[in-house]
């Protein structure tokens, strides 16, 4: 009985993937020939759109920039409050919590940095 309710089940899931896949496909053929539509009339708008979107999104990195050091000095002080508690109530795993914490905070730094370097 538990090997047929198996079956059934996988395909009823192959078909819904089958059908979802086929309305995706369906949809980016729809929509991609309207794009192709609006921009044969103007490539001095596409130019003009581009050049906006450019410094629109080079702006923004650098905010996410800052926002990721941000939440790194956050992390920093929650996960020294954490290892602190832990550390005083003498728990064994403080060491690998505050290993853990410490390689969270470089993540998001090195995050930031790495934003900063290659968008910018």
């Amino acid at each position: 009985m538990k090997k047929i309710k198996t079956k059934v089940l996988n395909i009823v899931i192959h078909f819904f993937a089958i059908l979802v896949m086929a309305v995706c496909s369906m949809t980016f053929f729809m929509f991609s020939g309207q794009a192709f539509a609006q921009t044969t009339g103007g490539i001095n708008k596409a130019k003009t759109a581009l050049t906006t979107v450019t410094s629109d999104i080079s702006g923004l990195f650098e905010l996410v920039s800052k926002f990721m050091f941000a939440i790194a000095a956050i992390c920093a002080l929650v996960g020294a409050f954490i290892v602190y508690s832990k550390w005083n109530s003498g728990d064994q795993q403080s060491t690998k919590l505050a290993a853990a914490w410490f390689g969270s905070g470089l993540f998001l730094l090195a995050a930031g940095i790495f934003i900063k370097a290659i968008f910018l």
